[in-house]
């Protein structure tokens, strides 16, 4: 597969080492070839299928970089025929979760033949394994980091060492099962969820979630003075169910008991100073229920930034244009920087994505074409929320 190749199909390539590409993610995008194409035989694995709740963006406490291990956990027994076992994704699936319920993967799963991790990745752009055999099963682990000074302790291996040369531990960890290779096509590792469940979790029980919300506090402390967190606010949402709220002070431990098990549930966790009705501060939290567990979720640091993000795609959609061969330029304004952001084909396949504080935020986006033509201005708007991402809305301004 050649690079003009794959900029035809708007996914930009980047070869790393023997393993395959790492490519901008285009949440529109379809993996399945087209007429114009032939695609290599690959297993992608896309940070929209297992970011979740986990913010990607620059600011503290946010995912930054990720290591993509893939396992060819096929059963030779009857595995490697091309049919998948029943429930798993059809072998020309490219969507997380086309077939099967969600079902986070859990250290009962057979952990196979591993291959050479990937490179340390922006969590913005996915990661492609070549080296697969169509027909065979496979699942995908990720490591998430706060850090981008990562550096492998070897050529392949998962293992990261931080700029002071010592071992780190990866703060978030997910997993992705269902994905079927299929000859000439790049399938998408689908039902992907946190990591956490027992080896040899009891078959009943009660399922219950604890946050720890020691483990939460960045530069924020406990206490009573401004800027210092006096209590905590959780608002966890379980599929199916209706959200459960729980207050807790600044140090304690959110439970939640009697919780449907095998799920993966989300949390929510604002911080609030003494006083006060309004969050400064907050983070998003993942975890996985099990039968007789009580399990810890993974949870961002808290901050207090939020995320503005702008979809390209459907930004320049608004003004009649796509990101491609026809298009020069797309800069982004954000008030307060003298010098407009510069994203030219394929940069602007992937989402802007910007902290500010929290309230009403807003940037200017406009586009150009190759012949000249000047596209725009859209005013792109939203209000933030502590520690959350919110997509703006693009309008003509």
């Amino acid at each position: 597969m050649t690079e003009r190749l794959l900029r035809a199909r708007l996914r930009p390539p980047a070869f790393f080492g023997a393993l395959g590409l790492v490519a901008a993610v285009a949440c529109s995008s379809d993996p399945v070839a087209t007429n114009a194409v032939t695609h290599p035989t690959l297993i992608e694995v896309a940070p929209e299928a297992f970011l979740g709740q986990v913010r990607c963006s620059e600011d503290p406490g946010a995912m930054r970089r990720y290591v993509a291990t893939l396992f060819d956990i096929t059963d030779d027994a009857g595995g490697a025929g091309g049919q998948p076992a029943t429930g798993e994704a059809p072998s020309g699936s490219g969507g997380a979760g086309d077939a099967a319920p969600s079902v986070a993967p859990s250290d009962e799963e057979p952990v196979g033949f591993a291959h050479p991790s990937s490179a340390p990745t922006d969590c913005q752009a996915a990661v492609g394994f070549g080296f697969v055999v169509g027909g065979r099963r496979y699942r995908a682990e990720v490591d998430g980091y706060e850090s981008t000074d990562l550096t492998p302790r070897g050529s392949g291996t998962r293992s990261m060492l931080g700029g002071d040369g010592s071992v780190l531990t990866p703060r978030w960890r997910m997993g992705c099962r269902g994905a079927v290779a299929s000859n000439q096509r790049i399938v998408r590792a689908w039902d992907c969820g946190p990591i956490g469940t027992p080896a040899e979790a009891p078959s009943d029980g009660e399922a219950k979630l604890e946050i720890d919300t020691n483990e939460l506090l960045g530069a924020e402390g406990c206490g009573t003075s401004e800027g210092e967190v006096e209590r905590l606010r959780v608002l966890l949402t379980v599929p199916g169910q209706a959200e459960q709220t729980a207050e807790v002070a600044c140090g304690e431990v959110a439970s939640f008991d009697t919780l449907p098990t095998n799920r993966t549930v989300l949390a929510y966790v604002t911080a609030f100073s003494a006083g006060s009705t309004t969050a400064f501060a907050g983070t998003n939290c993942q975890g996985f229920t099990a039968a007789g567990v009580t399990l810890q979720a993974s949870c961002s640091k808290l901050s207090q930034l939020g995320t503005l993000q702008v979809d390209f795609t459907a930004a320049l959609a608004e003004l009649g244009a796509a990101c491609d061969s026809n298009l020069a330029d797309v800069r982004i304004a954000v008030p307060g920087e003298d010098a407009s952001r510069s994203f030219p084909p394929p940069d602007c396949l992937v989402k802007f994505s910007r902290g500010f504080k929290v309230g009403p935020a807003a940037v200017t986006l406009t586009a150009q074409t190759k012949d000249g033509t000047s596209l725009g201005p859209l005013f792109c708007a939203a209000s933030v929320e502590p520690g959350r991402s919110v997509l703006a809305e693009c309008l003509p301004k």
